[in-house]
């Protein structure tokens, strides 16, 4: 973004603008009439705007941490309402939004390349949409982060969940089960993993697997001082009946897992079930059912191993976006220890998983070769992901541990 200056009038603020785009637009009469008349348009909306926004006050801000993943401050300050509903249009961090923060959105408007602060819907372009979000919170002043967080409650998490951070799918086959394309289990992977500096591998566990082949992963990963998650895939057979026949086979299923494997230490994690989505719950009139084969697993694995470290997802693709409302206590209530539950579960984590941004054709960017469209940018919509995920875990007020256990690109190894 280009320096602020101090300009005697808004009109002279666009006379600058477009002086200053003058190599990249050559045509400076056009654009100058194009860039004023937007103004005087965008004028007129906010007008609007600071009339309905009068009444909103102190409004908290909250900045996420993402520092470790490769974002900056500046790209992840996430402001909310006291419902949890995204408030964006800071762009100079004054606590205000104002005709300052005005000039530098004018500044970016009809860039196509992605402008990270201005960018509100992260649509990789800054446009009258992006304007629309501007301007409904125009006029409206934030209470600084630090004085009104609330951090979820702190509490002494499983310390596989760490271990989780730096992890790594294997997604190969078993003799009696799994893709027969597919390249077959072999100590030497994981060997290979630990030796790269992973510190967790993930496998996948069809419901009519044998237990003993995927037992044998597990042993193979622990004496390679590997955390091994264990991912079972559903039964589709589940989505075509009643759901109490999916909650029982489900239930009976990883509580004799959970017994039968309790002698093993925390460094074996249950991630409960895979993608409900694959197995024909795609709808979201069934999504109450799917938290209900979540919550039976949970039940009987709690019942046989009441510190066993478990990951549960949300329905669908375990789509952070359905986080809330469905990994909460409303749906999650089983319990353990004298009548603790979910929300004081050390041992539960939650699994997320995204493959965005993707090609129309459904190949996913980190495997395709060809440039971005300008409407698809990485940063933005991962982002968007991330905090969709922050937020509701600040909504609950309960700090449980978030594992992203799929994202970006897969292919058959």
């Amino acid at each position: 973004m280009g320096v602020l200056l101090d300009w005697d009038s808004p009109e002279q603020a666009f006379i600058d603008l477009s002086y200053r785009d003058e190599k990249a637009l050559p045509n400076k009469e056009i654009y100058t009439m194009d860039r004023f008349n937007i103004f005087i348009f965008c004028c007129l909306i906010m007008i609007g705007s600071i009339v309905i926004a009068s009444d909103d006050e102190d409004e908290p801000e909250i900045t996420v941490d993402l520092s470790g993943a490769g974002f900056d401050a500046e790209e992840v300050q996430v402001l909310q309402d006291d419902e949890g509903n995204t408030i964006l249009g800071d762009f100079d961090g004054n606590a205000t939004v104002n005709f300052d923060d005005f000039f530098i959105f004018a500044d970016n408007f009809s860039q196509e390349d992605f402008v990270e602060a201005t960018d509100l819907d992260g649509s990789g372009a800054v446009n009258f949409d992006d304007f629309f979000i501007f301007a409904d919170h125009f006029g409206i002043a934030y209470a600084k982060a630090e004085a009104q967080r609330q951090d979820p409650t702190q509490r002494a998490n499983a310390p596989v969940f760490k271990k989780l951070h730096k992890g790594i799918n294997i997604d190969t086959s078993l003799p009696s089960a799994g893709v027969w394309p597919k390249v077959q289990h072999d100590v030497a992977q994981f060997q290979a993993a630990a030796n790269a500096g992973f510190t967790s591998v993930r496998v996948f566990m069809p419901f009519g697997a044998g237990t003993e082949e995927t037992e044998q992963q597990i042993v193979d990963a622990l004496a390679n001082d590997l955390a091994i998650v264990i991912c079972m895939w559903g039964n589709s057979a589940w989505a075509k009946n009643n759901i109490a026949v999916g909650a029982e086979q489900i239930a009976k299923k990883w509580g004799e897992l959970a017994r039968a494997w309790k002698k093993y230490p925390g460094d074996l994690v249950f991630e409960i079930l895979n993608e409900p989505k694959g197995i024909g719950y795609k709808e979201e009139e069934r999504y109450e059912e799917v938290m209900q084969l979540y919550n039976s697993a949970a039940q009987a694995i709690r019942n046989e191993d009441p510190t066993r470290p478990i990951l549960i997802g949300a329905p669908r693709s375990n789509d952070p976006e359905y986080l809330d409302p469905y990994v909460t206590e409303k749906y999650l209530t089983y319990t353990f220890d004298g009548g603790k539950g979910f929300y004081d579960d050390t041992n539960a984590g939650v699994a997320i998983h995204f493959y965005n941004p993707r090609h129309e054709d459904g190949v996913n960017f980190a495997m395709w070769i060809a440039p971005l469209p300008e409407d698809k940018k990485w940063k933005p919509i991962v982002l968007n992901k991330i905090t969709t995920a922050v937020r509701w875990r600040d909504r609950i007020g309960v700090d449980i541990p978030i594992v992203t256990t799929e994202w970006g690109c897969w292919t058959f190894p």
